[in-house]
């Protein structure tokens, strides 16, 4: 069995593991921030559809698809 050499953490961190590795920093990043700046508008799509819900519960509470959507919405 031939021997096997390790590899040192100077071994992974030239080359292309450090590329890699800044590669998937900079695309986390521009994910989290891209998130970040749709949180706003999610929140204000999420809170408008639930009221929705909750008016169309408040017109015919006896509804089951009304309970349904509300219960989802929230």
């Amino acid at each position: 069995m031939p021997v096997a050499i390790p590899l040192t953490t100077h071994d992974l961190n030239s080359g292309g593991f450090a590329a890699a590795r800044a590669r998937t920093t900079a695309r986390m990043t521009a994910t989290v921030m891209d998130l970040t700046r749709e949180i706003p508008n999610i929140r204000a799509y999420a809170l408008r559809t639930w009221h929705e819900a909750t008016q169309r519960l408040a017109e015919d509470p006896e509804a089951t698809t009304a309970i349904r959507a509300e219960r989802d919405r929230f």
